[in-house]
């Protein structure tokens, strides 16, 4: 989408439209929030002094490690000083938070999911699919090195945009909570082959392969997002592991541009062409891919083998009748009958004006009446 609105943006008042855009959804945003109230959850007593200081080490610590994902390969990995800095300052900070955690009755982030086999192995297919799926930022350069036009690139991206959107209403629809990995290994293996396919374009000629193996790949990659939360997450909200996928996924898609990112200057640093490196890069990513295939199918086995050796009596009258019952004590956030509370007229008239304040900033952003 950004790479559709962009060039418009850009020609009606150039980086102020794009500012003044994401003021509005900002906007907007916000007053959807206040507007469309969610169900009452379950509420109880979960801060503790201690999780302050827990707080700002690991979130320094990741705020770090996400600051060097992001700049290291503009900045030069070894030729920044703060670079080396800030990755011992962060592994130092993770490695103390950490040492908190993992001692205290009552934790602010569960760490013992680490020694859970699923949720380690869950964490690992993630990040690794989050790194394949960086692959469109390379195809992306390969096509401007092939003189792709404007045009060709704004078709490019309106094709991409829609395979995506095919592959969320494709997820919802056949979605299957006890066989995750499949879909997660036919995505993956889409994007290795799409790569390979990629980096055999040598000439203008083939640009008509990037529609098809982009296509593919933007609806692998929403299609991945449905399954990947929910591979493991059993285990992993049994175990306090909840912030696990939002950690993983957001360290994932930093990691990946900044790595084949970095591989690709490499390359370029050792005298090869642009579009060489760019192939090579694409050839990368496919082994990764195939890799990811692979791991995902270790992980598929491994679950099966699991499911054969449970007895054939999976839950017990206790079993089925417990979470009912704890689900009788909690009835406010399960009641199918729930209706949002009403508001004054005063926050609502608020909420409105902040929506039309951030759809008056949409609309001036193209300069529209």
């Amino acid at each position: 989408m950004a790479r559709l609105l962009s060039p418009s943006l850009l020609a009606s008042q150039g980086w102020r439209s794009l500012f003044l855009l994401e003021a509005g959804l900002a906007l907007l945003s916000l007053a959807a929030v206040g507007l469309l109230r969610l169900p009452p959850a379950e509420r109880a007593l979960v801060f503790w002094p201690l999780d302050l200081l827990t707080f700002v080490l690991m979130g320094g610590g990741l705020a770090l490690v996400a600051a060097m994902l992001g700049l290291g390969r503009w900045v030069g990995w070894l030729q920044a000083p703060w670079i080396i800095v800030s990755l011992i300052v962060a592994i130092a900070a993770l490695l103390t938070a950490g040492a908190i955690e993992t001692r205290r009755t009552t934790p602010l982030l569960n760490l013992r999911w680490l020694g859970r086999g699923e949720v380690a192995r869950f964490a690992v297919a993630v990040f690794l699919a989050r790194i394949v799926l960086a692959e469109q930022d390379v195809a992306m350069a390969a096509v401007r090195s092939l003189e792709g036009t404007t045009g060709e690139l704004f078709t490019l991206s309106a094709v991409m945009l829609t395979a995506a959107a095919a592959g969320v209403f494709a997820s919802a629809l056949s979605m299957n909570v006890e066989k995750l990995a499949r879909p997660m290994m036919l995505a993956i293996g889409v994007v290795a082959i799409a790569a390979f396919g990629e980096s055999t374009s040598a000439n203008p000629h083939d640009l008509w392969r990037f529609y098809v193996s982009q296509a593919g790949i933007a609806f692998a990659g929403t299609f991945f997002l449905g399954p990947a939360p929910l591979l493991g997450i059993t285990n992993a909200l049994q175990y306090g592991s909840r912030e696990l996928f939002g950690v993983v996924n957001a360290l994932g898609a930093l990691a990946g541009p900044a790595l084949l990112g970095s591989y690709m200057d490499g390359r370029v640093a050792a005298g090869a062409a642009p579009l060489t490196a760019q192939s090579d890069t694409l050839h990368l990513v496919a082994a990764l891919a195939a890799l990811t295939t692979a791991y995902l199918a270790v992980i598929l086995a491994l679950r099966i083998r699991r499911k054969m050796a449970e007895p054939r009596i999976q839950r017990s009258a206790n079993t089925v009748d417990q979470p009912a019952a704890a689900g009788a004590r909690h009835g406010a956030s399960s009641d199918g009958g729930w209706q949002p509370p009403r508001r004054g007229r005063g926050v609502t008239a608020a909420l409105a004006a902040i929506a039309i304040g951030g759809a008056l900033l949409v609309l001036a952003a193209w300069r529209l009446p």
